[in-house]
């Protein structure tokens, strides 16, 4: 890096020439000058030298901006279990001899989110102040995001590199890209597709419908904060969306359920219902003897899943119709999956296809309904494997 302070002094020799600055080329002395002499034209930043007869170009004054190589990705997104990511910059300055200090700041976000720290930032010491340890909460109400701008600075200039952070926990409802979401429903108030909760239910049981309860966090479902509680006899009810999906097969259902319930449906029922056809041999998708199930007719016509769901936690059942086109299901077989996981296939068989009419999501005095349900989605297409365990994961 050229040494400005050296440049510009007026009364020092260097050598047998003297030191200056002039602002343009036309205050140049042009007497009294000795060979050697050395001006720096401050207008147009070049350095000339007299050479006993005139004044001579040596150069451009320039610094060199210093160069962040390697060790700052674009983004990273954190672990969920605190783990640090530690940032080692690599840069480089041209000019020799020059000593590099290194900082960082955030320029957008913060690092404080939901009352608490996100993060915490510590600069590495001694030798190790290219060194930068981002260290995440484990707390899921502080997550959140930010970006840091690294700099690496010769004492004239900086050169910087910016890096995105981002910690989150779980996103409810979260849609895969190149996905549809009919209807999305939460039930904690910020349900997608409607505007707070349900809106209004057509009933077809007699009992009367508490179709919105806030449950309060629920830590044991990765992020899910509600479950819908009340009653409705035999009858569920429906949802107008669903006549967007039940003009033909190719759709996917996800709920997500808590309960102990090990129900086995009769000779034409599931054991616990979530959705369902009464109009035709009682066509319906649930949960059987603690299993995911799907029944299209009777018991002959039922399948259910492996896993056994019925253990009081958490767990996202899944169901894809499909119309031919997904490449694991032939036409019009309904595919089952557990914690995003395919399980077992059940061939439609009373239905040309299977139309969506009663909807069991509550709990309460009625007959067979699901203990606990949350974040219930439909898509008017068939998710593949990796869109499933996306959603699964919470994007």
């Amino acid at each position: 890096m050229a040494n400005y302070s050296d440049l510009v002094k007026t009364s020092e020799q260097a050598g047998t020439g003297k030191q200056g600055t002039v602002t343009n080329n036309s205050d140049l002395p042009l007497t009294g000058n000795t060979a050697g002499d050395l001006q720096l034209v401050t207008s147009t930043n070049k350095l000339v030298v007299w050479n006993g007869t005139g004044w001579y170009s040596v150069g451009d004054i320039a610094n060199a901006v210093p160069v962040i190589s390697s060790g700052a990705d674009a983004s990273y997104t954190f672990a969920k279990d605190g783990t640090p990511i530690v940032i080692t910059l690599v840069a480089s300055d041209t000019e020799s001899g020059t000593n590099l200090t290194y900082s960082h700041s955030v320029t957008t976000g913060s690092l404080t989110n939901g009352g608490g720290a996100t993060a915490t930032v510590v600069q590495g010491t001694g030798s190790n102040t290219n060194q930068f340890t981002i260290t995440p909460t484990t707390t899921e109400a502080y997550a959140g995001s930010f970006s840091i701008t690294f700099s690496a600075s010769d004492g004239a200039s900086s050169g910087t590199a910016v890096s995105a952070f981002t910690l989150a926990f779980f996103t409810q409802l979260h849609v895969p890209s190149g996905t549809t979401m009919v209807l999305g429903l939460s039930f904690d108030g910020s349900s997608l597709g409607k505007t707070g909760s349900w809106g209004t239910p057509s009933a077809n049981g007699t009992t009367n419908i508490t179709y919105y309860s806030s449950g309060g966090y629920n830590s044991t479902m990765g992020g899910h904060a509600g479950y819908p509680s009340g009653g409705t006899g035999g009858g569920g009810f429906t949802i107008s969306e669903l006549n967007a999906v039940n003009s033909s097969r190719g759709k996917t259902i996800i709920i997500w359920y808590k309960g102990t319930q090990t129900t086995v449906g009769g000779h034409y029922s599931i054991g616990v219902p979530i959705l369902a056809d009464p109009t035709i041999a009682w066509a319906a998708i649930g949960i059987d003897g603690g299993k995911i199930a799907a029944c299209t007719g009777s018991t002959t016509y039922k399948d259910t899943g492996t896993s056994n769901v019925a253990d009081d936690n958490w767990h996202m059942l899944t169901w894809v119709h499909s119309d031919g086109t997904h490449t694991r299901f032939s036409n019009n077989d309904i595919g089952m999956y557990v914690d995003g996981v395919y399980e077992n296939t059940h061939a439609v068989h009373a239905p040309t296809y299977m139309v969506i009419h009663d909807m069991f999501l509550v709990y309460g005095s009625g007959w067979n309904q699901p203990t606990k349900v949350d974040a219930f989605q439909i898509f008017d297409s068939e998710l593949t494997d990796a869109q499933i365990l996306e959603i699964y994961q919470g994007g």
